[in-house]
This record gives structure tokens, sequence and C-alpha cells, in this order.
């Protein structure tokens, strides 16, 4: 009978570790699943920062490509400002060169000094325009 009585004791511990060891797998099984779930959101969350920061990128771009062009047609005005400046300038010379010359040697009736000087004025004023 104390044979028995020692079978039914290690019996009973050995039942008593064995559903230890099934709960402790129960509890492993459980935080593996909870850490799974915590991956996936982490996953989720990463794709969508990576998506925002490509979108971001792809606004700078476009906005960088803009911003490029706009300073290459504002090169290309600017250019083509000087070049007419400089021209009506050159025509403005040219107008007080003749209409001087006129002048000194009385050849101009008063109508042409008039139109002459008024010529000059509207030249004088796109000039100033620009």
């Amino acid at each position: 009978s104390q044979g028995a009585a020692a079978a039914k004791t290690s019996s009973l511990t050995a039942f008593a570790q064995m559903d230890a060891a099934h709960k402790e797998r129960d509890k492993a099984d459980t935080e593996l699943k909870e850490l799974k779930e915590k991956n996936a959101q982490v996953v989720k969350s990463l794709q969508k920062v990576t998506k925002q920061r490509d979108e971001s990128q792809s606004l700078i771009d476009a906005a960088s490509a803009s911003l490029s062009a706009a300073e290459k047609k504002m090169r290309e005005k600017r250019k083509l400002h000087l070049k007419s400046e400089t021209s009506l300038q050159a025509r403005v010379v040219e107008l007080e060169a003749d209409l001087s010359a006129a002048q000194s040697e009385g050849t101009l009736t008063g109508a042409k000094v008039a139109n002459v000087s008024l010529e000059l004025q509207t030249a004088g004023a796109a000039a100033a325009a620009q």
C-alpha cells in the first residue's frame, strides 16, 4: 500500500508538472500571437510612412522641376528685355543724333522736327517702361 501511495503521489506530481507545462506553452503561444499582431501593425505603419515619403518626394520633385522651368523662363525674359532695352537705347541715340544734326544744319522743317521729337519721346518712354 505504501508503494501504491508513492506511485499515486508520483503520478499526481507528474500530472501537475504536465499541467504547468501546458499552461506555460499556452502562455508562450499567446505571447507569440500578440507579438505577431504587433509586428503586422509595425509593418503596416512602415508601409504607410514609406508611401507618404514617396508621395512627398514626388511633390518635391515636381515643385523643383516647376521652379527650374520658371527660372529658365525668367532668364529668357530678362535676356529679351535687355536685348530690347539695348536696341531701344541705340534707336534713341540715333534719333538724338539725327535731330541734333538736322537742327544744326537747319534742314528740317518744323513738322519734321516735331515728328522726330515725337518718335524720340516714344522710344524713350518705351525704354523707360522696360
